[in-house]
């Protein structure tokens, strides 16, 4: 028994189409996931085509499409009924690799813009599809499907530093209200970091926190001048003006402060050094990796990179205590 299920999915962003043959009608794509049938259709807006007079063919957007998903299902319409619950998640999944690989070609190989990967676990594009059977009439299962959103999950059991307002007379939050707030740089790429960290693209993730900790680092100790010379003056007495962060948060800062990251703490001074050991591997070679202190080499995962965050908080409250008493 053949089985579809209809999706209906907008995008953030448009996919850009600029064809040979004026676009008469919606564009379809037909291919398999694993044993799963796919045809994506692009519901083309042709509002928002565009031609310049230098330009043989239109160019047009697309944000919206609309995935069908088939698959032969054994048993008959009953027994399919009875498994909906354990059927219907092989079936999102399938749309989601789908529809990503679409994205993926048209954002990284077209350069389209501001488009993103989907999810069938934090999208709602994939709460209650319609259902239809192999005579195409639209199935009633009697069932709400819906997905525990991640982000959520990561809400309730807060990691990465995220964290749930607790007051709403919190005078930082009025503030913000009503005056609005510029995040720093390295706020913004901590903040695409964990959005990375939650989405399992780890690699991505330890280059974000790696330039995340660095420009917070360097930005906090060179914009006050009177650290920044103390550290200079020992850099130039020991001809390293281009220093590394782990050297940077030892010595220079020992001769400025009196203290050092690595001495006060120890443990997280070394996991910043994995961090960074990660991101040469991660921007050399690809490997999202790092070497422990037996030189095994450790695959980086979300309970490592855990232990790496709660490492920069620490640097962070280490640094800002340091450069309010100086």
């Amino acid at each position: 028994m053949i089985i579809t299920a209809r999706y209906d999915v907008f995008l953030p962003a448009f996919l850009m189409f600029c064809l040979a043959n004026e676009i008469s009608k919606d564009i379809s794509f037909k291919f398999k996931v694993d044993d799963y049938d796919l045809e994506i259709q692009v519901i083309v807006d042709r509002g928002a085509g565009y031609k310049s007079k230098d330009d043989k063919h239109t160019t047009y957007g697309a944000s919206r499409l609309i995935v069908k998903v088939r698959h032969d299902e054994q048993g008959d319409l009953d027994y399919f009924k009875s498994r909906i619950s354990e059927i219907y998640q092989p079936f999102e999944q399938a749309a989601e690799i789908g529809i990503n690989r679409l994205i993926r070609f048209f954002q990284y190989k077209l350069n389209n813009p501001l488009l993103r990967e989907v999810s069938c676990h934090d999208d709602p594009w994939s709460n209650n599809p319609k259902w239809y059977d192999s005579q195409g009439n639209e199935i009633d299962l009697g069932v709400v499907t819906s997905d525990y959103s991640r982000h959520l999950a990561y809400g309730y059991y807060p990691k990465f530093g995220m964290k749930a307002l607790q007051d709403i007379d919190d005078p930082a939050f009025n503030d913000a209200l009503a005056h609005g707030l510029e995040a720093e740089i390295y706020e913004e790429v901590l903040s695409n970091a964990r959005t990375d960290i939650i989405e399992e693209n780890y690699g991505r993730a330890v280059l974000e926190m790696a330039i995340g900790c660095e420009v917070f680092v360097k930005n906090k100790l060179f914009a006050a001048s009177r650290v920044s010379g103390a550290i200079f003056d020992y850099l130039s007495a020991q001809r390293k003006i281009e220093v590394s962060i782990q050297e940077l948060i030892h010595r220079p800062l020992k001769e400025a402060f009196g203290g050092s990251f690595r001495e006060d703490h120890p443990v997280d001074y070394k996991n910043i050094g994995r961090l960074f050991q990660a991101r040469n591997r991660v921007a050399h070679s690809g490997r999202c990796s790092f070497r422990d202190d037996k030189g095994n080499e450790v695959d980086v995962d979300e309970l490592v990179l855990e232990d790496w965050w709660k490492s920069i908080q620490a640097l962070q409250d280490w640094l800002k205590t340091k450069i309010t008493v100086y």
